[in-house]
């Protein structure tokens, strides 16, 4: 039963990462139901695996507007997504808003904001010290040891920060969520985006520029 609800909750986690991806062609979709909020948040806690993607298509554009207020806009997204993970994983525990969460966003969007603003000056100590390593490719050519420099260098200093926390340092979720101020499932959620963007920025890296 507990194996099924920690499924259930990655499964909506997961949606959260997807919609808020430049590249998903549903982020801008219109709501699909009429259901009434109170509905869909009493949903979300009985584990309902639809129901937070509705909740996070109808209030998405209004908290998306917010965030652009907040921080710059390399970092809206994330704080988008960690700003529903933080509401998902309120509701999921008992609590959170039970209606009208619109306002219940606004105030964990602005207290995410503030943990951005706080962490900002570390992550660009760290993003500047992990600039300066020498990147070492296990089987040695010099080119993928460029691609990879160039592709570390391409992402925001948050997602540098949090995969050489991650990936060099070893550091555990939750020790990466304590020096962030971010849940464990947040840090999972950055995490997940910037591997991915790293991954992407990788292979364009190795691919060059395209040819004139």
């Amino acid at each position: 039963m507990v194996q099924e609800a920690g499924e259930r909750d990655e499964a909506m986690l997961q949606e959260v990462d997807r919609r808020t991806s430049a590249t998903d062609p549903e982020a801008d979709a219109p709501p699909t139901t009429t259901r009434p909020d109170v509905e869909l948040l009493e949903a979300v806690r009985q584990g309902d695996p639809g129901a937070f993607g509705e909740v996070y298509r109808r209030h998405e554009p209004v908290v998306r507007r917010f965030c652009r207020s907040l921080v710059p806009a390399d970092e809206v997204d994330d704080l988008v997504a960690e700003t529903f993970t933080k509401v998902f994983s309120a509701i999921r525990a008992g609590k959170g808003p039970v209606d009208h969460p619109e306002r219940y966003l606004m105030v964990a969007a602005r207290s995410t904001a503030m943990t951005f603003h706080r962490r900002r000056a570390q992550a660009k100590k760290t993003a500047d010290v992990i600039a300066q390593q020498p990147v070492a490719h296990p089987e040695g050519p010099e080119a993928h040891d460029a691609a990879l420099a160039a592709a570390m260098a391409s992402l925001t200093p948050r997602w540098r920060q949090v995969i050489w926390w991650s990936t060099v340092d070893g550091l555990a979720p939750t020790e990466i969520g304590a020096r962030l101020g971010l849940s464990t499932a947040a840090v999972a959620s950055l995490t997940y985006r910037a591997r991915g963007a790293l991954r992407s920025a990788y292979e364009a890296a190795l691919e060059g520029p395209p040819a004139s």
